[in-house]
């Protein structure tokens, strides 16, 4: 069933497949999309990062990339719903293999990637889910180095993974040739620990990075924080971010 989502300037549409979550919204709110003029989301789902991008940027034009055409036509069906063609380009490609002519293009490319290594995660039977949920199209190695290749010298890659993978994350993204730059782990509240990671890097970077303050999403009565709050107000339109 495809269900449409008000954003606060757009509608997306999502299914029992693609959809999205806290993450999703945390990583485009990360990346800092309003400093970048062409970028690249990977493993897109139903688009729900370009959307927001487009909400934060007036300016800026994203490249959606899923290797699922059901992903891509939620994608598609949503840039005619808002007149966006001109803003938004759907590709249904395997990263593994994005053309040449991606080479160099982006100065920011995110994604929010398949959280369990292939073998380690538990397998629906929905093809799709699966695919999002575990490293069975791609790895956290083909992902680094597809961003590296697409970004153009100091572009930013930007993707979230969970704490346990921090150290795979590190190690990829400089073997790509990718610097880790910025880094926030992300926690339920104060005291608990950290549930995800986002971390920017930069193509060519120097070596050297910053670790900011955890951004935790509810105080001790379970409220939102002040952040979180502000973050969601931002992603329905409602203030500048």
């Amino acid at each position: 069933m495809i269900k449409k989502e008000f954003l606060g300037i757009y509608n997306i549409f999502c299914s029992n497949v693609h959809r999205f979550g806290t993450d999703a919204v945390l990583l485009e709110y990360f990346s800092e999309s309003k400093k970048a003029k062409n970028a690249c989301d990977l493993g897109t789902g139903c688009g729900i990062i370009p959307f927001l991008m487009l909400q934060n940027n007036e300016n800026i034009k994203v490249t959606a990339v899923d290797i699922q055409q059901d992903a891509i036509s939620l994608v598609e069906k949503a840039v005619l719903e808002n007149g966006t063609e001109n803003r938004i380009v759907p590709l249904n490609c395997d990263l593994k293999n994005i053309p040449d002519e991606f080479r160099c293009k982006f100065d920011l490319v995110t994604i929010n990637p398949p959280y369990k290594r292939k073998g380690a995660g538990k397998i629906t039977g929905n093809k799709g889910i699966d695919i999002a949920r575990n490293e069975i199209e791609c790895d956290l190695s083909d992902i680094c180095v597809c961003a590296e290749k697409i970004l153009i010298p100091n572009g930013r890659f930007c993707m979230c993974q969970r704490p346990e993978r921090f150290g795979e994350v590190i190690f990829e993204m400089k073997k790509a040739g990718i610097e880790p730059k910025t880094i926030r782990f992300v926690k339920n509240k104060s005291a608990d620990k950290p549930m995800l990671v986002l971390v920017s890097g930069v193509k060519g970077g120097n070596v050297g990075n910053h670790i900011l303050a955890d951004l935790v999403l509810k105080n001790d009565d379970n409220s939102d924080t002040a952040e979180i709050s502000n973050i969601y107000k931002i992603m329905r339109g409602k203030i500048d971010g």
